[in-house]
């Protein structure tokens, strides 16, 4: 969390040498340490307003009051550096003469051709009802705070009866008024002086009688404690939504201090993991590698599971804990970075059999939350057989001797009365036998199968299926047709099994080439995802925003074709035969 504050002693002066071991936050009345702790500068809007009246051309050593006022202030201008992140805006009887410049030079430049016939001026209030208007435009900066310097001689009763509402004003929109007044010293006793000091204090600002003698305040002692804020930060322990508070205590020696109390709402929601490309059938089989007890090795032998991780509060925080559970038993978790990615070996899987992974993760408030829990099917290959390898009693090896002698016997016999039958035979006369030997007849030809298939998980049940997919082969040769059912809120087509749930061996389709959602309306929209020979809808090109798809709709993923049908339409589309009308040959 960070937060912002200024530190001013009992002068008013600005604290500027504050460190964090001597701050803490009270957080909901919880005691919470700074992290972080520094001081910054920003800028601060300039509003120089002059009221000018007879009594400024008095001359002091043969310079009116006006030039001696006039001359301190472009001197300060001159002496601003261009970094400056000030503006500065210069208000008059009859006007502004500049607004908001960020430049001091120019502010400097309007402020010397300014040049008021003094002897028939009418004092007002115009320009300090301007300023104040001005100031009430938003700054860029949230920070930036306002400074109005009011150059003005005595004011009439009934100008000083307007100076609380006024001031007022200036108060709730933040803007400082300082007061310059020319006259005598005995004016700030006057009730117009005692009016002017009155708007000074409410604001936080500060009055000075000007007779001429006497030296100017220095705007920059004005302006440095506007300009000066401390940045500080802190890890908060927020863990439910709703109201929070917070205040800031200082303990320096023996004292301390508290600040007032800030009231702020705060939303705040467990982190939420996200499956990327969840298994839905992990197949494992046999390989001729064997481990050192000469077993024979199922592969693979683990699986690797990613997964993405959001913050719905819009509050990002570390993680400190993420695990991996099969069938409710944690099989990986991860306590140390990254905590996205999983591997559990597969060990414990050497039969056939429906299982379900949950991800749960923990972030460093303490929040935790899990995901669903998703079904796959594991699918275990037949070991292969091997002759002898299993060991056979004694008795049953002497049977299966005695059974093989005589097994060898009669094939003797066999033999020796084949090769006195063809003794025999070979003494009788060769007869002549002529028979016509057909003509070899051509076969038919072999027409070619479709060069794709489709891979359907049997997880995708076609009992009550609400919708399916049936494959157009193109041809009359193929002995069935293909359909997959739509049975889930979303499924994936594509060429790469990681990517997709049905699979399509066909060069034209992208590894992950398109989705099919059933939205809570009972539509059915189809969605391209980026793929290369695109996804068409009754030959129109699919975006990736999807189009609705209706009953009897015809779909191409690349070269694939299939036909959307429902269940149960409610509608069946019946064609339309439009006559030619064109000009007959």
């Amino acid at each position: 969390m960070d937060f912002y504050f200024e530190a001013f002693d009992e002068s008013g002066q600005f604290i500027g040498n504050l460190r964090a071991d001597e701050l803490r936050v009270l957080e909901n009345g919880s005691i919470r340490p700074l992290s972080e702790l520094e001081r910054e500068e920003r800028g601060v809007q300039v509003i120089i307003a002059y009221n000018a009246a007879p009594p400024m051309a008095t001359r002091f050593n043969n310079t009116t009051l006006f030039d001696l006022t006039r001359q301190t202030l472009l001197d300060w201008a001159n002496n601003t550096s261009a970094a400056s992140q000030d503006d500065f805006s210069l208000a008059t009887n009859s006007g502004f003469q500049v607004i908001r410049s960020k430049r001091a030079d120019e502010w400097a430049q309007a402020l010397q051709i300014y040049q008021p016939d003094l002897a028939l001026s009418r004092p007002s209030l115009n320009s300090l009802a301007q300023g104040l208007d001005l100031a009430t435009e938003p700054n860029a900066d949230p920070f930036m705070k306002r400074m109005l310097l009011y150059i003005t001689t005595p004011l009439s009763p009934t100008y000083q009866a307007a100076l609380p509402n006024l001031a007022a004003r200036a108060r709730d929109l933040g803007v400082q008024i300082n007061v310059w007044l020319i006259g005598n010293p005995s004016d700030a006793n006057t009730t117009a002086g005692q009016a002017l000091n009155a708007m000074t204090v409410l604001t936080g600002g500060k009055m000075f009688v000007f007779s001429g003698g006497e030296t100017l305040p220095n705007m920059e002692e004005y302006l440095l404690p506007l300009r000066q804020l401390y940045h500080g930060r802190y890890t908060s322990a927020i863990q439910h939504s709703g109201q929070q508070t917070v205040s800031i205590q200082l303990e320096r020696g023996e004292s301390t201090l508290t600040s007032n109390q800030r009231t702020f709402d705060l939303t705040v929601h467990p982190p939420n993991p996200v499956l990327l490309s969840p298994p839905t059938r992990i197949e494992r089989s046999y390989h001729a590698k064997k481990n050192t007890k000469d077993e024979q090795l199922l592969s693979p032998e683990s699986y690797t599971l990613q997964i993405a991780v959001e913050f719905a509060d819009g509050h990002p925080r570390p993680l400190i804990r993420s695990e991996l559970l099969v069938d409710g038993v944690v099989v990986d978790q991860n306590t140390q970075p990254p905590f996205e990615s999983f591997t559990w070996s597969l060990a414990g899987f050497t039969t056939s059999g429906q299982h379900t992974l949950q991800v749960r993760i923990e972030d460093s408030l303490g929040l935790s939350q899990s995901t669903i829990e998703w079904p796959f099917e594991v699918v275990v290959a037949e070991p292969p057989r091997q002759l002898f390898s299993l060991s056979i009693p004694p008795e049953r090896l002497a049977v299966g001797a005695l059974m093989l002698g005589i097994a060898v016997a009669l094939v003797m016999v066999f033999i020796r009365r084949m090769r006195r039958a063809s003794q025999s035979q070979a003494t009788k006369p060769l007869r002549r036998i002529s028979q016509p030997i057909p003509k070899p007849q051509p076969k038919p030809p072999v027409q070619p199968s479709s060069a794709s298939s489709i891979t359907i998980p049997r997880a995708l049940s076609r009992v009550n299926a609400p919708a399916r997919l049936t494959r157009l082969t193109g041809d009359e040769i193929t002995p069935s047709i293909q359909e997959i059912p739509i049975g889930r809120p979303e499924l994936t087509f594509g060429s790469d099994p990681k990517l997709a749930l049905c699979v399509f061996n066909s060069p034209s389709v992208s590894p992950l080439h398109a989705r099919l959602l059933h939205t809570p309306e009972d539509g059915y929209v189809l969605q391209d995802a980026d793929s290369i020979a695109g996804t068409w809808v009754n030959y129109s090109p699919v975006s990736a925003s999807g189009v609705q798809l209706h009953h009897g709709d015809l779909i191409h993923f690349g070269r694939m074709t299939f036909r959307f049908e429902l269940s149960h339409p409610d509608h069946v589309p019946q064609p339309v035969i439009t006559p030619y009308e064109g000009n007959e040959p």
